[in-house]
């Protein structure tokens, strides 16, 4: 492979254990070096950390991980949390579409047999930013040489006011914790973390930051932060405050794997918050295969990977977060899969001047609200974000405080992405210096708070907007540039009017010159409370039903239940709380029930409704095919009811096919055998008698055979004679890479293993041994297998002296040179035809006497046998 072009990889992390790094220390075997400049960086610092790697095999894998040394002495403790892991590949770099994904770290330097790679703290995620003390440890998966450990810190840099206190749990002080300084986002949305420090052992921290507010939380395994309580801090130039922080003792846990999506492999040193509905908060990290194990407490939470680390990776992240309930018990098997980072967007952040404009925040989205992404601008305001195929939008905020004057330019469009292209998107920054302040009330002058405010307009030929949320009293502000603007405020979502019980309202014109500018908007009240919905949708018996309850009012929430004395819903259907209905109806006819709806001051209206239930309909049962396996006979029955039996099944003609070699029959079977992997979409038509029918979307999923390894025991071998055997696996994709097993004893002295799954090398030791191999195939699937190999002791030739006279005649004798315990057969002949066993011994000795009878006169020949 070319040293500069590598496509996007991922891989099965194979990690030495960090008690072998207490157990090796920093020796080298061979010419191996480690060693990562600067080896300590401010918090601030935007330039990048160097790691450089010499001595290495043209093309070697290594791997790299950076744990926390929270206590300070220079070794990785069991417990230690290891933040960040990557691989790194002599020759390899990141490259999608001619562009290096410079997120991934990669080999910077052209000499084969060494490797230089840089990390960006901005960029590496707000965890890689913590101000205290780490260790990098290099390792060799193959175990050619001994875990490298080498220091390093992140410093606080001097801002000239500081932040202090204790971090305890019931008055007991908690060591090590992870403090971290929240800011609100600039744009009034969630909370902005500006930095943080790791406390000491006895649990204090000082850590100086800029002025502004704060909200001061601490992290530490088996504890949950409440972000609802603070502690809350105003820091002044100059001045000094004081926070300490208590932390809630976790009685429950959540875990899982962070894993690549439609993949088992594992992602290792991700970072893994978790936040309850009521404001608690904790993190967790992945272990080397991908496993996480967050503290909380009962409740209800929600995690997601922070994408950041699934960037360096060369991952995307997921939009929405995962949800779990630990109000049971401990919660544990959520896998979290996330897509491969197969194109890129990457240009600069420039502002009116073309200067660059360093640190700037950049976050992408898909058009489906399933992945995003995000990215920060380098010293140069370059940037590069990594995205999965589909319609994605990339925009730049104000998130960096440095930043909360200006407004970026916006896409026009979103870019419908293709795997293993990249994409030019140039953005500029101009200085917001003025600004568009206003106040958002009902027409009874009630303030109305939290809602968005945002503006949008043109300059330059580019759009550009900004957004914020309105404040207790109802008032905005917005930074914005000279030009020509509409301001709106926010209608539908979370903070949206409608939300509020208020109706919305048009966006306003204001032009901004030399002066900031004023907008106020009045929303009109909500009617009184009443059912608006008249009518419901009619059902079908069997089928699925959905209908959503509204109301008139303004005193919310609302709450949904059945009027007393009313009859019941149809047999089978729900109201819920917030008015949905939804079930499946059991039995046809028509029903007429009264509902009731409830504001927060206890008012009530209702009102009689009717639902009208039709005979069954005709619909496919079958919600999901099985896998299938390439080389497998592949089967699967579909399944209808309602509708004139008998089905017809077939593809519609609009439709893909299924999966070449699998077939669907008339009788709804799909049959067949397939080579080819992947996952196939396509539709699946049901006829009945009354040519009646009805479609459903399906696909079909078709995965490699299982990976396995078929040697069990190798070939015997022998102390100091050459030696080799091929490893033989099965399943999977070619090409295979083996390697040692994480946790496997070594191998023989003398013996190698090379990634082509041979066993090679002279032995130097007689014995029995064990050891596990690890086998991973292209589609990073991996197999693990204990195997087991004898090693006999150096064989040494026998030899018989010259017969001798026998102190008993008419005996005689000779000397047998050979190894103790070794079994010898004596054999004689007379014609050098046939030879005749005469008698075998367990030798007693390296030397010992064997005694004859002389039964004849002619002439007798001898010579002995090793072994049966």
């Amino acid at each position: 492979m070319d040293k500069r072009t590598q496509s996007s990889f991922l891989f099965v992390w194979q990690w030495i254990v960090p008690a072998l790094a207490l157990l090796f220390g920093s020796s080298v075997l061979g010419a191996t070096t480690f060693s990562v400049t600067p080896s300590s960086l401010a918090d601030n610092a935007l330039g990048p950390i160097t790691l450089q790697i010499g001595g290495l095999q043209t093309g070697e894998t290594v791997h790299v991980g950076k744990f926390s040394d929270a206590n300070g002495n220079g070794v990785v403790d069991p417990g230690e949390l290891m933040i960040q892991a990557f691989q790194l590949i002599d020759g390899q770099l990141t490259v999608i579409g001619g562009v290096t994904n410079v997120n991934i770290p990669g080999d910077l330097d052209a000499t084969s047999g060494s490797i230089k790679a840089q990390l960006n703290l901005k960029t590496s995620g707000m965890e890689q930013q913590l101000v205290g003390k780490y260790i990098f440890m290099l390792v060799s998966p193959t175990g050619r040489f001994a875990p490298i450990t080498v220091p390093f810190q992140i410093s606080n840099a001097v801002r000239g006011q500081s932040i202090s206190g204790n971090v305890q749990s019931g008055g007991s002080a908690v060591p090590n914790a992870m403090v971290l300084l929240f800011m609100p986002a600039a744009n009034g949305e969630g909370m902005n973390p500006q930095g943080g420090i790791v406390a000491d052992n006895v649990g204090h921290f000082s850590i100086q930051a800029a002025p502004g507010n704060y909200m001061v939380v601490a992290f530490r395994s088996n504890y949950v932060a409440d972000m609802s309580s603070g502690p809350n801090v105003n820091l002044v130039a100059g001045g000094s405050s004081t926070a300490n922080i208590t932390l809630i003792p976790a009685t429950r846990s959540v875990s899982g794997r962070v894993t690549a999506a439609f993949s088992d492999s594992g992602l290792p040193g991700v970072m893994v918050p978790v936040e309850s509905e009521n404001g608690g908060i904790a993190i967790g990290f992945t272990d080397t295969d991908g496993a996480f194990k967050v503290p909380v407490i009962s409740g209800l939470w929600k995690l997601s990977p922070d994408s950041a680390n699934l960037g360096l990776l060369g991952f995307v992240s997921l939009s929405s977060s995962l949800r779990t309930d630990a109000t049971s018990g401990n919660v544990s098997g959520l896998n979290i899969g996330v897509p491969h980072a197969e194109s890129l967007f990457y240009g600069h952040v420039r502002d009116p001047f073309n200067q660059p404009m360093s640190g700037v925040s950049l976050y992408a989205e898909d058009s489906s609200g399933n992945y995003e992404g995000s990215a920060v601008t380098d010293e140069n305001g370059r940037y590069v974000l990594g995205v999965s195929s589909g319609s994605w939008r990339v925009s730049a905020d104000n998130k960096n405080s440095a930043y909360s004057n200006y407004i970026f330019s916006q896409m026009s469009n979103t870019i419908q992405v293709g795997n293993g292209q990249s994409y030019q998107q140039h953005f500029t920054g101009i200085a917001a210096n003025f600004h568009i302040a206003g106040t958002v009330k009902d027409n009874g002058g009630a303030s109305v708070s939290g809602v968005g405010v945002y503006l949008y307009g043109t300059a330059n030929g580019a759009p550009f907007q900004n957004y914020t949320r309105t404040d207790d009293s109802g008032h905005y502000s917005l930074a914005v540039a000279p030009g020509s603007w509409q301001v709106s405020v926010n209608c539908e979502g979370n903070d949206g009017l409608s939300s509020r019980g208020y109706s919305c309202v048009g966006s306003q014109a204001v032009v901004i010159s030399n002066a900031d500018g004023s907008v106020n908007f009045v929303v009109s009240t909500c009617p009184n409370l009443a059912v608006r919905t008249s009518s419901l949708p009619d059902a079908q018996n069997g089928s699925n039903y959905y209908a959503q309850l509204e109301a008139d009012g303004c005193q919310l929430p609302f709450h949904w239940s059945l009027a007393p004395g009313s009859a019941s819903l149809p047999p089978g259907l729900y109201l819920n709380d917030d008015g949905t209905m939804g079930g499946q109806c059991q039995n046809s006819g028509n029903f007429n029930f009264t509902v009731r709806v409830t504001d927060s001051s206890q008012n009530t209206a209702d009102r009689q409704l009717s639902i009208q239930v039709a005979g069954s309909a005709l619909q496919i049962n079958t919600y999901g095919l099985p896998t299938a396996t390439i080389g497998s006979n592949y089967s699967a029955q579909m399944t209808a009811t309602g509708g004139q039996p008998p089905y017809v099944w077939s593809i519609p003609p609009a439709s893909a096919s299924p999966p070449s070699g699998i077939t669907l029959s008339p009788d709804g079977l799909f049959s067949g055998m397939t080579t080819n992997a992947g996952t196939t979409y396509f539709y699946v038509r049901v006829t009945d008698a009354t040519s009646n029918f009805v479609e459903t979307f399906f696909s079909i999923t078709v995965v490699y055979p299982a990976l396995a390894i078929e040697t069990a025991t190798l070939p015997n071998a022998t102390v100091g004679l050459p030696y080799e055997s091929q490893l033989v696996g099965v399943g999977g994709l070619a090409p295979y890479y083996w390697s040692l097993a994480l946790g496997s004893a070594n191998l023989p002295p003398g013996l190698n293993l090379g990634t082509n799954g041979v066993i090679s090398g002279t032995p130097t030791s007689s014995g029995s041994f064990g050891f596990i191999v690890n086998l991973r195939d292209a589609n990073y699937a991996s197999a693990s297998r204990t195997i087991g190999l004898q090693i006999q002791a150096a064989q040494v030739r026998p030899s018989l002296s010259a017969p001798g006279k026998s102190a008993t005649a008419p005996k005689f004798q000779f000397t047998v040179n050979g190894i103790q315990d070794q079994l010898y057969t004596i054999e004689t002949t007379s014609d050098f035809k046939q030879w005749t066993p005469v008698m075998s011994t367990n030798a007693p000795a390296g030397s010992f006497l064997i005694q004859m009878d002389r039964s004849t006169n002619r002439a007798t020949f001898y010579r002995i046998k090793a072994g049966e």
